[in-house]
């Protein structure tokens, strides 16, 4: 099973989850966040709060991509696609059968280049991340997510070690865990940052 939806519902689900920075997050950040969610219901038993907005849909929607396991695909807003097939009409009908074909300015051929530049880097990007993803055990989410420790190690390796101990982290791990104790999620996830700084820099 696939399933396709907007930025906008994932940010609104990873925020009714937990994920306060959700809306920050770019593409390749919010894929391996929702890739992760079927292993968290799974064994975590997660689920959409009650007292959350729109709980039906958004709830749906989890169940969804928990059957899914991770075939997951971003699509543009809505309003996005709207306003582009808008344009589209827009364009066609101020088009002139008989106009004339002017040669590119420096400047359309400069943004033409960074255009191209964007979309090598972005395949370069996914390229990476479809590695990562296919390094990763297969039973690792099965094994033991309910330990705190084992959460801040994952949120390290996403982050990595150059940020040291942020809010967000500290949120991120919370979230995770599935059981909200920031004292004990920012305790767990220094001891974690040490150990990997000592192993990585020592």
């Amino acid at each position: 099973m696939s399933v396709q939806m907007t930025r906008m519902q994932a940010v609104e689900l990873c925020t009714a989850i937990g994920f306060k920075t959700a809306s920050k997050w770019n593409k390749d950040r919010m894929l391996r966040k929702l890739m992760q969610l079927p292993d968290m219901v799974e064994d975590d038993g997660l689920e959409i709060p009650e007292d959350v907005d729109g709980h039906d849909r958004l709830q749906q929607l989890l169940d969804d991509i928990h059957k899914s396991d991770g075939n997951i695909t971003l699509t543009r807003n809505v309003e996005e696609v709207d306003a582009s097939v808008a344009d589209a009409k827009v364009d066609d009908v101020k088009e002139e059968p008989k106009k004339k074909m002017r040669a590119p300015s420096k400047a359309s051929k400069s943004a033409k280049n960074a255009k191209v530049e964007d979309d090598v880097k972005e395949e370069e990007s996914k390229k990476k991340s479809s590695e990562v993803e296919s390094k990763k055990p297969k039973n690792v989410g099965k094994r033991s997510i309910r330990n705190r420790r084992y959460c801040a190690g994952i949120v390290l390796r996403e982050h990595g070690l150059e940020e040291g101990i942020t809010e967000e982290m500290i949120q991120e791990v919370d979230a995770m865990y599935g059981d909200s104790n920031m004292v004990a999620s920012k305790s767990q996830l220094t001891d974690a940052w040490h150990a990997i700084n000592g192993f990585v820099n020592g």
